[in-house]
């Protein structure tokens, strides 16, 4: 049952219990639920939250330092080259032959790893990036800014060049039939 859900039953065990059957085992009984819920539902207005067990890598404990090495070793070397969870996988097979471990367990530890050493995702989100670009293409268009102080803010956008190229070139529409002006 999720969060929700198990709120919802709280809510009504309480109800019920003020002004419906009013005792502990009618209610168990009424809700198919365990005396022991229907207490707590009557002492806490929220139930608790799932205790979540800390388990150990048993079946991977022997690739720890393997995987350990192959992430120090991608600190200094650029995105397209760092080691990914399956090419790791790939290794652990390969240099420990004996040990057989799903590739969802080292995806799982890698995911860890690199949030804790601080190696997270590089990628960029291109379509946030794309939005500032044209809100600043539209403001040098409409001259409240000027190109150079837009080059160097947007210096770090891959595309940049082609999104300046097509600036330079002006406005693709056309002029409206009885109107002067271009189109944004």
């Amino acid at each position: 049952m999720n969060m929700k859900g198990k709120i919802d039953l709280y809510a009504k065990i309480r109800h019920e219990y003020r002004w419906g059957v009013g005792t502990i085992r009618g209610l168990a009984e009424m809700f198919k639920v365990h005396r022991r819920l229907v207490r707590d539902a009557l002492d806490n207005p929220l139930p608790p939250k799932r205790k979540i067990p800390l388990r150990q890598h048993t079946s991977l404990a022997s690739a720890i330092p393997l995987i350990d090495v192959l992430l120090l070793a991608d600190r200094d070397v650029p995105y397209s080259q760092k080691h990914s969870a399956p090419s790791i996988h790939h290794q652990i097979q390969s240099e420990l032959a004996g040990l057989r471990v799903a590739g969802s367990t080292v995806r799982g530890y890698v995911r860890k790893r690199k949030i804790e050493l601080g190696l997270g995702s590089q990628r960029v989100d291109l379509a946030a990036e794309r939005t500032v670009v044209f809100e600043w293409m539209r403001a040098v268009q409409q001259g409240a800014i000027p190109r150079a102080e837009m080059k160097k803010e947007l210096s770090h956008v891959l595309e940049l060049d082609k999104l300046l190229r097509g600036i330079r070139e002006g406005p693709v529409c056309t002029a409206q039939e009885g109107n002067d002006r271009p189109l944004p």
